[in-house]
């Protein structure tokens, strides 16, 4: 039997593959042959090779791990996106409702009529921070987060807010609408 066909039927991986081809590239002293090899430098040689090969399949998966959890952030950051967008969508229509209510409590001039809208400012309050939408302050103007509707007298002090803002993990979605005076 001849040392190439031993070899050829044994199944095996990529590993062994390359062990097998740099085995084959080396003389090897048969009976009665002159011919030697050094088996240290022979072995260095393997070692060196696969040493590499290891290095390369190391780096693939030290990438492959490294792009998965890139991944699994963007996934996660996608979603809590999605989630605070449908969010938004779905209580605009509470927000115009809370927003009429405080202007129409600004003009209304009947104490208990007051106190009911007050109590449905609080109720709407209460949800509304269940969900995580919190009020923009409005006790001091500030240019990035205020829309001025108009100013009057050329001050920068907030006189009058005619629409709410709101934010989602202090991220405003809606500025409030003041006027300066």
């Amino acid at each position: 039997m001849k040392k190439e066909e031993t070899l050829s039927e044994i199944n095996r991986s990529d590993t062994w593959n390359d062990i097998f081809n740099i085995l084959k590239e080396l003389p090897v002293k048969y009976e009665g042959s002159d011919d030697c090899v050094d088996l240290s430098s022979a072995c260095s040689s393997i070692e060196e090779k696969l040493g590499k090969k290891l290095e390369t399949q190391n780096q693939k998966y030290l990438r492959l791990v490294a792009d998965f959890d890139n991944y699994k952030k963007r996934a996660i950051r996608e979603k809590e996106d999605l989630i605070s967008s449908t969010k938004v969508n779905m209580i605009s229509p509470i927000l115009d409702i809370d927003n009429d209510i405080s202007i129409a409590k600004k003009n209304i001039k009947d104490k208990e009529t007051s106190e009911g809208l007050d109590i449905i400012l609080k109720k709407l309050s209460n949800f509304l921070e269940s969900m995580g939408i919190e009020t923009i302050q409005t006790d001091e103007y500030d240019s990035d987060i205020h829309d001025v509707i108009s100013v009057i007298d050329g001050g920068d002090k907030i006189i009058d807010v005619v629409s709410k803002g709101y934010s989602i993990k202090n991220k405003p979605f809606r500025y409030p609408k003041v006027v300066l005076g």
